[in-house]
């Protein structure tokens, strides 16, 4: 597939994305990739993919991704999110070992997990993308009444459905679950 694709006002499930321009060239055996998303999230990337030989290499550059965004494709989970993402990321392996290298950075961002129903604030946080790892340094999510709950250590991908997790979480009076009390 090549040529250039555009769609403008772009928006998710009513949640407005922006203007999205994609344009696709073939050089030898592979499909080279350019393309930017500009309005509510700004992004560009690049690269190129070999069809024949599932090789990928990818790279991602978020200025600013709308956390609204988030809870349409991951429903279940979480809810009542806003703010911003950044991040760099690469996608290199093949489309059957995929692997994410970079980091995304939570700018003043808030969410609620969809079980808890309580939500979270992260501001100026980073997770850093080292495949197979998501590592967390000191990493920080606030309660609604201010209390902290630091995470340090990794998530690691074993594959697309299981994560090994090896992780301290570090608190004191931090609100998990927001839930009336039943008599």
């Amino acid at each position: 597939l090549t040529g250039n694709f555009a769609i403008k006002k772009f928006a998710i499930q009513a949640v407005p994305v922006g203007d999205l321009e994609i344009n696709s060239h073939s050089l030898d055996e592979k499909l080279e990739l350019t393309g930017k998303l500009k309005g509510n999230s700004d992004l560009e990337f690049s690269g190129n993919i070999d069809p024949t030989k599932g090789n990928l290499d990818l790279n991602a550059k978020i200025q600013k991704l709308d956390m609204k965004l988030i809870p349409e494709f991951i429903r279940d989970y979480v809810s009542r999110a806003s703010g911003d993402i950044s991040g760099d990321l690469q996608l290199t392996g093949t489309t059957s070992d995929p692997r994410f290298n970079g980091y995304v950075h939570f700018d003043t961002t808030t969410f609620a997990l969809a079980e808890l129903n309580t939500p979270y604030r992260i501001n100026d946080q980073r997770i850093e993308i080292k495949y197979p790892d998501f590592q967390f340094k000191n990493f920080v999510i606030s309660d609604t009444t201010g209390n902290k709950l630091t995470v340090d250590g990794t998530v690691k991908m074993i594959d697309a459905s299981e994560y090994g997790l090896n992780l301290k979480a570090n608190s004191k009076n931090f609100v998990a679950l927001d839930a009336p009390r039943r008599s």
